[in-house]
């Protein structure tokens, strides 16, 4: 859910910036969400997510879809960890050695860590936003990724980020992000 939170935006300048991994540019920027879907690799597919986007007339990207949470989201019930990578030569390269920031407890750490990834939430009508949601299946509608500007530069690029979800030991999803960073 999201990769698109100051964490993300940090980890990936850092990364793509010491390591040389990126676009031609970099500069002032602006993210854009284009798609939000399972990882090829989800595990078992128990926490899934489907979307579809639309642009409206200014240019700005909405998502529509269902995430399923069977187990709904609390810190003790399963763990979450990230990853990020950008495409360079045609396939995605890994940014930094290996970007994994384990959650172990995964709601408040994917809070603090990754805010906006409750904000498809919000966009489900989820009203508590606390580490306690239940289990369900939620339709969000009209989800859309406001300012990432958190670091005044970016490496220019396509960019992949995603939250791979384990309970007891075994891999219940996972969630792709794929966004752009372009010059504003």
């Amino acid at each position: 859910m999201v990769a698109h939170c100051l964490c993300v935006v940090l980890a990936i300048y850092l990364f793509s910036h010491f390591w040389g991994i990126g676009a031609q540019d970099s500069g002032p920027y602006r993210v854009i969400l284009e798609s939000i879907r399972d990882c090829t690799d989800k595990g078992t597919g128990e926490m899934s997510i489907t979307s579809s986007s639309r642009t409206d007339e200014s240019g700005k990207m909405y998502h529509t879809g269902d995430l399923n949470m069977p187990y709904g989201l609390k810190d003790n019930n399963f763990k979450a960890e990230g990853d990020a990578s950008i495409w360079k030569g045609g396939e995605w390269k890994p940014i930094g050695l290996v970007w994994k920031l384990g959650f172990p407890k995964a709601c408040s750490s994917i809070k603090s860590m990754v805010p906006t990834w409750f904000d498809i939430l919000k966009a489900a009508g989820v009203e508590n936003l606390g580490c306690m949601i239940p289990q369900g299946k939620y339709h969000f509608v009209d989800y859309h990724v406001g300012s990432m500007d958190k670091v005044n530069s970016l490496k220019y690029g396509k960019y992949r980020i995603r939250l791979s979800f384990t309970r007891q030991g075994k891999k219940i999803g996972c969630i792709s992000y794929f966004a752009q960073a372009v010059p504003k």
